[in-house]
């Protein structure tokens, strides 16, 4: 049997343990000068919140409603464990639905559908002007016919053949890897090939003409002018599962406009 003096003990050293906060998300500090958060836009930092108890993640804003938007996380954004959608506060800021955003956002994830979190900021993606054209409308491919996109154990596939500058010129390795790091926002394994090197890696029967994920092409680009491209491309899953859009794309006010002018399928 306990002692009245080690029950007492007991139960001060269980309201210690409450009072000082063990297992809670923030690891407060008075120290000040040691708090390293981003700056701008921060303008709802939670009090003693020190370097390393906030969060970033990187997603595709999906709807807007007032200063409110909804984010699609990257596939590999591990927020995806709470969530498949974000609410997040655009802190006054102007976005477009089909842009990527980078979202730094403090405390936990909060549990509802769409999940919210407390932003600290937000930063639009920024692309060049010919990568930022591919990315819009690949952002719609990608939308277009889900039934035709790759599960978990699949792929997207991306054949940079005919895509070019804004310019006519060959689309350089930075807008490339620009583009792969965008289509990273819907899958996890993303390869550069043509069909034919997909058939030498084993991924595309040439037989059945079906192919093990999808693959994103252009298969035909006229530039009227640098703020006016007509651009065929292709999502291709297999002989009787693929898409053929024309996008007809506008540059005005610093963001691409596009209108599907045609679409076919099979």
């Amino acid at each position: 049997m306990y002692k009245k003096g080690n029950s007492l003990l007991i139960v001060i050293a269980i309201l210690v343990l409450a009072l000082i906060g063990v297992g809670t998300y923030y690891y407060i500090s008075t120290q000040t000068e040691n708090v390293n958060l981003p700056e701008n836009g921060a303008t709802n930092i939670p009090q003693g919140i020190v370097a390393g108890d906030y969060n970033i993640f990187k997603g595709i804003v999906q709807e807007i409603n007032g200063d409110n938007a909804i984010v699609k996380p990257n596939v590999n954004e591990s927020i995806l464990k709470s969530s498949d959608k974000i609410s997040i506060s655009l802190m006054g800021g102007k976005y477009n639905v089909g842009e990527e955003v980078e979202v730094t956002y403090a405390g936990p994830v909060m549990e509802s559908y769409p999940a919210q979190v407390n932003v600290l900021r937000i930063e639009l993606v920024k692309y060049s002007q010919s990568a930022a054209l591919y990315t819009r409308l690949i952002e719609n491919l990608i939308t277009e016919d889900n039934a035709l996109n790759p599960n978990e154990d699949e792929f997207i596939a991306i054949d940079f053949t005919n895509f070019k500058t804004v310019k006519g010129e060959v689309l350089p390795q930075e807008d490339k890897d620009a583009i792969v790091s965008f289509l990273g926002n819907y899958h996890k394994n993303i390869k550069v090939a043509t069909l034919k090197e997909l058939e030498t890696q084993g991924y595309f029967d040439s037989e059945n003409l079906i192919l093990d994920g999808i693959l994103i092409s252009i298969s035909k680009i006229d530039i009227k002018s640098e703020k006016n491209v007509i651009v065929d491309m292709i999502k291709y899953r297999s002989g009787l599962g693929a898409i053929f859009p024309t996008y007809d794309a506008k540059y005005k006010n610093g963001q691409w406009t596009y209108e599907i002018t045609s679409m076919a399928i099979s």
